[in-house]
């Protein structure tokens, strides 16, 4: 079975590469590949050969793997040149100092030669078959973005494979296998879904380039939520797939799983910059509602995650931890940026959720508004 011809996109003049090319790399193969699965690495010794293995087990003609070691600290920079031996395909860059996720994304990403971008988690891994169903898919409807499901894998390594009766999480609520073009739908079933994951989104290349260039925000944790929205405003097509094409490990030492200040704020700071967009983007009122409810419910999380922070100033905490007056400032700064994400000032939004009669979401919005009170007073309160 041949690969899909396509067309890669044009581009636009890509950044000056910063990062080093290892020695035992693979050139870049010699036609345009129709695909780049690209994976920042970062101290993930114990998983990173079941994840590479995953990608070139698929054994589908016309891919390019590149792997990029964000200077990691155990060994996984290393271990990397040495799979480079086992797969000749495999591209290995390499940086002198850690810059985080999101430059490693976006330097693989100026690397990148393919006409489709799949980006993938160093701890996850892909499931069998996928890349030969995602070529099975674009021969048939050339969309310019995919969303696929995924199954957790709960189990530590070396266990590459879901546990038996676990189901699969969609990324997208509605009808699947039907090209999508309206974008108020597309939003819509993925704010529902609850689901923004960079790695269950296979993107045409030229949507990070055109109408300009987008690139994930640096030194930020949280940049798959602007990055989905974004190629959801960009797509002009996209195909939701519901079938489990990504393994994804949820490990304790991984970012999303370990609260800290920062994370809060870069959280809030996301969810702040998805207004301006989403707002010009004409979204019908069920989009809106559904932009709303997700906006609603992450910053009620947000407030327990603050919560979950504070340690008073006599205790010897955690690295993690902060004083009072820590978690104040966070507090206004969560407030101020659930005002700004949202498309009407919250009490009004308060009062339209209850008259309408979306009691779930207006006694969700009250719960984040009472969450982030002082933690002082609410503890005071509750004593």
């Amino acid at each position: 079975m041949k690969a899909p011809v396509l067309t890669p996109p044009a581009l636009t003049s890509p950044r000056p590469s910063r990062v080093e090319a290892a020695p035992e790399t693979a050139p870049p193969i010699a036609s345009p590949p129709w695909l780049s699965v690209l994976i920042p690495v970062f101290n993930v010794a114990p998983y990173l050969a079941a994840c590479i293995a995953s990608v070139f087990d698929q054994g589908v003609p016309g891919v390019e793997v590149l792997a990029l070691d964000d200077a990691s600290t155990d060994g996984s920079g290393e271990l990397l040149q040495r799979l480079a031996t086992t797969y000749p395909g495999l591209q290995v860059f390499r940086r002198s100092r850690n810059a985080g996720i999101s430059e490693a994304r976006n330097q693989l990403l100026d690397q990148a030669r393919g006409a489709y971008i799949w980006f993938l988690d160093s701890d996850d891994l892909l499931a069998p078959g996928a890349i030969e169903s995602l070529r099975a898919l674009l021969q048939r409807e050339p969309v310019d973005l995919v969303l696929c499901d995924y199954l957790p894998l709960l189990s530590p390594p070396p266990c590459t494979a879901p546990r038996p009766g676990v189901k699969p999480r969609p990324t997208f609520s509605g009808p699947g296998r039907q090209r999508i073009t309206s974008v108020s739908r597309l939003v819509e079933g993925i704010f529902r879904a609850r689901c923004l994951y960079a790695w269950a989104r296979i993107s045409r290349r030229q949507l990070w380039n055109l109408p300009t260039p987008w690139r994930f925000p640096q030194g930020k944790v949280y940049e798959d939520i602007p990055a989905a929205i974004q190629l959801a405003l960009r797509a002009g097509s996209t195909w939701h797939e519901p079938e489990p094409w990504v393994y994804y490990r949820r490990r304790a030492g991984s970012i999303v799983n370990t609260p800290t200040a920062r994370s809060a704020s870069d959280f809030a700071e996301a969810m702040r910059g998805l207004r301006a967009p989403l707002m010009g983007a004409g979204l019908d009122a069920h989009a809106r509602q559904a932009w709303m409810a997700f906006t609603i419910r992450n910053f009620v999380a947000a407030g327990r995650m603050t919560r979950k922070l504070v340690q008073p100033d006599t205790a010897a905490p955690p690295t993690s931890r902060i004083t009072l007056d820590e978690a104040q400032r966070l507090r206004r700064a969560h407030l101020d940026a659930l005002e700004a994400s949202l498309p009407m000032p919250v009490a009004q939004l308060q009062r339209q959720l209850w008259l309408q009669g979306h009691w779930v979401q207006a006694w969700r919005l009250l719960r984040g508004r009472r969450l982030f009170r002082s933690p002082q007073t609410a503890s005071s309160k509750s004593s």
